[in-house]
């Protein structure tokens, strides 16, 4: 049960991480063009794009990860404790459950660049809207 246990808490590992990184930039935004927080060429257009950009990426990956764990979790209680499945079916599930978490974060980085997209369209230089 001991490997189980750990198997479980480097499956969580990823989406924990991506939770307090959601935490950080929702509570302590980057400053504009720092050295961390949510960068792309959209988010860089305008000191307001990239304030937009780090509490609305950091506040979707909160919601996005915390049923993310919730569904690890209770996978693991169902296929260890409950099913007691054979380390080659645990070991199965867990490279799938291991692949959710990354591509949640495909799915919320679209979705702050739509969220861009629609509010800041495309600007030039001076920072007006074309």
């Amino acid at each position: 049960m001991g490997e189980y246990v750990i198997l479980l808490i480097c499956e969580l590992l990823c989406p924990l991480t991506m939770l307090l990184l959601g935490l950080f930039l929702w509570r302590f935004p980057a400053e504009y063009r720092s050295i961390w927080g949510y960068h792309t060429a959209a988010a860089e257009r305008s000191p307001e794009a990239w304030s937009a950009a780090q509490s609305y990426f950091g506040i979707r990956m909160i919601i996005a990860q915390i049923p993310v764990i919730v569904i690890m979790v209770i996978s693991w209680v169902i296929s260890c404790v409950i099913l007691k499945l054979s380390e080659d079916a645990v070991a199965a599930i867990a490279m799938v459950l291991t692949a959710i978490p990354m591509i949640v974060v495909f799915i919320v980085v679209g979705m702050t660049e739509r969220m861009l997209k629609k509010y800041f369209g495309k600007q030039n230089e001076s920072g007006d809207n074309v």
